[in-house]
């Protein structure tokens, strides 16, 4: 992520925002090529911050220099927090899922042991 908008935007945790992409701006070669390749003309990028740490980037690039307000900006940022809820929220089912197989799988190996521990001569 070094190097690109997003990159900058999940670990400062504050939106990027380019309301007209300057093609001479020499410190983000990557961005400005897909931008050009893209048409792109205006950028944004607000952090997805949920319990106070970034769990990803929302991004809205447009072939229109000042595409969104700075109110609409906000409001992005708005629902870039609903969107890290609903992130969190999937993070934390996956790996409650995970644990509860591998307890499941565990289980079936201990009931396996003990059946093969005790097994006694009739």
């Amino acid at each position: 992520m070094e190097g690109t908008f997003n990159g900058l935007a999940f670990t400062t945790r504050k939106p990027v925002v380019r309301h007209r992409i300057d093609p001479n701006e020499t410190n983000w070669p990557h961005a400005h090529k897909f931008f050009s390749e893209q048409g792109i003309k205006s950028y944004y990028c607000v952090p997805l911050i949920s319990r106070g740490r970034a769990v990803g980037v929302l991004n809205l690039g447009s072939r229109q220099e000042n595409a969104l307000s700075d109110r609409d900006v906000e409001l992005l940022q708005q629902v870039g927090t609903q969107i890290a809820i609903a992130v969190e929220n999937s993070m934390v089912y996956q790996e409650a899922n995970a644990l509860k197989n591998k307890l499941a799988s565990e289980k079936t190996y201990l009931e396996e042991e003990i059946r093969t521990e005790h097994i006694f001569p009739k």
